[in-house]
């Protein structure tokens, strides 16, 4: 039987470099084999200090995908602040299995928030909308 819907079709990475933020290691794994089959270059790291000692050393990242819990000091968000202050170009989506997450809290920041569990379609079609500037909400 055929789906009316059509086939679920996904929008392919271009090469570009994300950078993947998850402390749970298992999930990593499973979202960089995502992002690396759908043509992307993965750069990991499994918390928020990490994360931007890989920033530090300049390496050419496109995108920030973090989850937004995370053990430490720096949750998503403000590992989301901190590149969008000092790596404004590098765009930014966070992820949370949470998706009553206080949002008055975090509303200020603006960063895209895609929802736990998601499909590969979904996280296909937002990463690369963010990446073409799609549903930006942060400064320029």
């Amino acid at each position: 039987m055929i789906d009316a819907r059509g086939p679920e079709t996904t929008a392919p990475g271009g090469g570009e470099t994300i950078l993947v933020v998850e402390d749970n290691a298992a999930l990593r794994r499973a979202v960089i084999l995502q992002l690396t089959t759908l043509g992307y270059q993965v750069r990991e790291s499994e918390n928020a200090v990490t994360a931007l000692a890989i920033l530090e050393r300049n390496e050419p990242i496109a995108l920030l995908f973090a989850d937004v819990v995370m053990p430490g000091k720096l949750d998503g968000y403000d590992l989301a602040r901190v590149v969008r202050e000092r790596w404004p170009s590098i765009k930014i989506v966070l992820t949370s299995g949470f998706p009553n997450l206080d949002r008055d809290t975090h509303s200020e920041a603006n960063f895209l928030l895609l929802t736990k569990p998601y499909r590969r379609a979904a996280l296909a079609r937002t990463l690369r909308d963010a990446l073409n500037g799609q549903g930006e909400t942060g400064p320029s």
